[in-house]
């Protein structure tokens, strides 16, 4: 990033520009430091990326230029240094100097990232002061027509200046693909089920079927907090009609393309969801009365962090997460479970007709948030938030199935 000459650096305070929460949840993680006169902090060229806060003293900000060393300006107390490395893995853009001896408070861009990845309104909060104070400190070297350009490369997403439906579709095309291709999507887990590729096939499903409900039971919960965070009221509709169809309530289209691939609408028209899982518990001899009836703490993890992410994210955040982290991804898992129930051999159609309703009609369901992602892709700001939502709830399901493929691995056939 190539500055121009200024006699010094607008002032800006990092507790006025994020809420009093997110300030309390930095100073708690932050690391004492103290530097005197002369003392380098950051220089141009390193790869780190820790974000400082300046308490007392004062610092000089440099680059080096063709004609040698150019001076910036100060950073005064209050401010933050470092927030461009802290946000972008590029190196440094600059040399600060400690010009009067100083305090200042440390904040590891790891350490930050694990402590706010389950506080993901604070972290949203942090990111959005940081774009601001970037936004400010690049008004002050250079002119405005470079800024956007030199923004789309610090935050990692696209030029906005001839922002088009072609470059939002592209985007979220990429993100469908990145999905698709998560460890969460094609986890050994899946490949074994399919493949029957464990001690004891029987009792890996049935434990599937006991476990799983701990967090699918609950996604009509998950559908009424994404539509409260809506603004658009086309997109609230659309999910309204997902809930619907969570109920158990199909249109003649849907019971169609049921017909056409051979499940009788009878199986499946106003039962809701739960209870088409709950007929594939009994299936497979799960009970509420039996050893699984409370939910294992790591299903409640699962489930709360995936709420919490949903109620606390953005709005952008939900979306990626219920939609492309999570309804984009349903045919690619639940196809593999098909299989393994196929490869058993013992129940009906019928019985697991709960999967293949979610592989075909729930495909409409993908469709519809796949066109609410787009909406809000076409907004550049909402691009960091989509991915970051997709890849949490990928996460959270990635951990799951490590856990279940451990427990059906572990299991001794003659037990």
């Amino acid at each position: 990033m190539k500055l121009s000459t200024m006699n010094h650096i607008t002032q800006w305070q990092l507790q006025d520009n994020v809420a009093a929460d997110t300030y309390q949840h930095l100073l708690r993680i932050a690391e004492p430091l103290t530097l005197s006169q002369g003392d380098v902090l950051i220089t141009e060229g390193d790869q780190n990326r820790p974000l400082f806060l300046l308490e007392s003293g004062s610092l000089s900000v440099s680059q080096k230029t063709d004609d040698g060393e150019q001076q910036l300006g100060t950073i005064e107390p209050g401010d933050v240094v470092g927030e461009i490395a802290f946000v972008d893995q590029r190196p440094r853009s600059a040399t600060v100097t400690v010009r009067e001896d100083a305090e200042l408070l440390k904040l590891d861009h790891a350490k930050v990232m694990s402590t706010l990845v389950n506080k993901p309104a604070a972290l949203a909060d942090l990111v959005q002061a940081l774009a601001v104070r970037v936004t400010l400190r690049l008004r002050g070297h250079m002119p405005e027509e470079n800024i956007q350009e030199e923004l789309s490369k610090v935050f990692s997403i696209p030029d906005t200046s001839t922002s088009s439906d072609k470059t939002g579709e592209s985007y979220l095309e990429e993100l469908v693909q990145e999905a698709l291709s998560h460890p969460a999507v094609c986890h050994p887990y899946l490949t074994d089920l399919a493949e029957g590729n464990l001690p004891d096939l029987p009792w890996a499903i049935r434990d599937f079927a006991a476990q799983y409900p701990g967090y699918c039971a609950h996604f009509p919960r998950y559908l009424t907090v994404v539509i409260s965070k809506l603004e658009s009221p086309e997109h609230r509709t659309t999910l309204m009609q997902n809930l619907i169809e969570e109920s158990g309530t199909l249109d003649d289209e849907e019971l169609a393309v049921l017909v056409e691939f051979g499940i009788d609408p009878d199986w499946v028209q106003g039962i809701p969801h739960p209870k088409l899982f709950e007929r594939f518990q009994h299936a497979m001899g799960v009970y509420d009365t039996d050893e699984h009836a409370d939910d294992a703490l790591e299903v409640v993890c699962w489930r709360e962090s995936f709420y919490h992410l949903l109620a606390n994210g953005s709005p952008a955040e939900a979306i990626g997460a219920i939609g492309l982290g999570t309804e984009n991804v349903v045919n690619k898992i639940y196809t593999p479970m098909i299989r393994a129930i196929e490869r058993l051999g013992t129940l009906q159609r019928r019985d697991y007709v709960f999967f293949e309703l979610h592989c075909e009609v729930d495909e409409d369901h993908h469709e519809a948030l796949l066109n609410i992602a787009h909406d809000f892709a076409d907004v550049p700001v909402n691009r960091i938030d989509l991915r970051k939502g997709m890849l949490k709830a990928l996460g959270f399901r990635a951990r799951f199935w490590d856990w279940m493929h451990n427990r059906a691995r572990q299991r001794d056939s003659n037990s």
